[in-house]
C-alpha cells in the first residue's frame, strides 16, 4: 500500500489488486497492477456477452470509477470497428467515453477513457453491489483475428453506501 504524505493534504491510500484482501477495501483507491486482458473472441461478442471488469463489491458498497485506460491492438480488421463503453451491470448509462477502434489493421490504440460519472444519469449510490462491465454498444462484431486484444487499467474506489 502506498500512502501520500499528509503534507500533500488528506492522505490517500493506494492498494494494488494483487495485495487486496478478498473483501473490498473501503475508501481506498485501487489500481489494477496488471492490465485486465480481453481476447479477440471476447471482443467479438461484447454486445451479447459483456465482460465483468470489477466484480460487484457487496451489500451497501458501490464502485466509484476514477479513471480508465485502454489499449486495443488490431492485427486483423473488424468489419465495423470495435466500439464499447464501461458501465454498471444492468444500466444503460455509459460511465466513460466510447472506446472506438477503426476497422483498419494493423492499428495499436492507446486510449484514456474520460469518466462521465459526473454527468451520468445513474449516480454511484444507485449502483450498490453492482459490477462494472465492458459492454459493446452497437451489436456483436465480425472479423478480427486471434492476435487482436484489448487491455484495461482501472482506478476506482469502493464506497460505503450505508445510510444514504
Amino acid at each position: 500500500m502506498l500512502t501520500l504524505p499528509p503534507s500533500l493534504g488528506t492522505p490517500i491510500s493506494f492498494t494494488p489488486l494483487s495485495a487486496r484482501a478478498a473483501a473490498p477495501v473501503l475508501n481506498t483507491v485501487t489500481i489494477a497492477p496488471t492490465p485486465i486482458a480481453l481476447t479477440n473472441a471476447q471482443l467479438l461478442t461484447l454486445f451479447t456477452n459483456p465482460v465483468s471488469i470489477i466484480p460487484a463489491p457487496g451489500v451497501n458498497r458501490a464502485i466509484q470509477l476514477l479513471g480508465a485506460w485502454c489499449r486495443v491492438k488490431v492485427t486483423g480488421a473488424y468489419v465495423n470497428g470495435f466500439s464499447s463503453h464501461l458501465m454498471y451491470a444492468g444500466s444503460a448509462t455509459f460511465l466513460t467515453t466510447q472506446i472506438v477502434t477503426p476497422n483498419i489493421a494493423p492499428s495499436d490504440n492507446y486510449i484514456t477513457l474520460t469518466s462521465l460519472i459526473s454527468t451520468a444519469a445513474i449516480p454511484v449510490i444507485e449502483a450498490t453491489n453492482t459490477a462494472l462491465i465492458l459492454q459493446g454498444d452497437t451489436g456483436n462484431e465480425a472479423g478480427g483475428n486471434a492476435a487482436n486484444f484489448a487491455r484495461f487499467l482501472i482506478a476506482y474506489v469502493i464506497v460505503d453506501t450505508t445510510g444514504f
